[in-house]
């Protein structure tokens, strides 16, 4: 494959890209890619076909839409802590109590990676809650729901909690429960 490089160092408004040094390569087939060096603002819509890697900070105002969510999916039938580090910050734990209660401990929301953001989602996949329930723990001095635990016990419930960190009137090392 044969590639056409063309450079620019100069302001440029195309389509919204405002930047101080943009590069175009075309492939044989004249498919372009662009690469940003350097500060870049992209105002207006923006449509993107294929990966795009982003080696530093981005900062989005708006919404990002479209795509498939990164997440794990992990089945569990003993207790458990959720990491502080994970690869994802969304992750879904399958729990069957179908043998025994399950106790879920979350990790400490000043110790979260990823700008202390977590969405977790816990299912019941044995539905058996009713008989075994779930007991989801926090890490002191975090809280949940205003306490420092949380009992389910409704058969095939799906909870979603969500880390806050620092956002008013809520204190920090508060999950919240959606």
């Amino acid at each position: 494959m044969s590639l056409l490089l063309e450079s620019h160092n100069h302001q440029s408004n195309t389509s919204g890209l405002k930047t101080t040094q943009y590069e175009y390569v075309y492939d044989t087939v004249n498919t372009c890619h662009l690469i940003v060096r350097c500060d870049a603002t992209i105002q207006g819509p923006v449509n993107v076909t294929g990966d795009v890697t982003i080696d530093g900070n981005l900062e989005v105002t708006g919404t990002i839409t479209g795509g498939t969510p990164n997440y794990t999916v992990t089945y569990k039938t003993v207790d458990f802590t959720i990491p502080a580090t994970l690869a994802n910050t969304f992750d879904v734990y399958q729990v069957d109590t179908t043998l025994a209660p399950i106790t879920v401990t979350l990790p400490l929301i000043a110790a979260l990676d990823a700008g202390k953001k977590r969405s977790i989602y816990i299912v019941d996949v044995g539905g058996k809650l009713g008989e075994n329930p779930l007991t989801i723990h926090t890490t002191a001095p975090d809280s949940v729901a205003g306490d420092t635990s949380v009992l389910v016990a409704v058969n095939y419930t799906g909870i979603h909690i969500l880390s806050n960190a620092n956002v008013a009137p809520l204190s920090a090392g508060t999950w919240l429960l959606t």
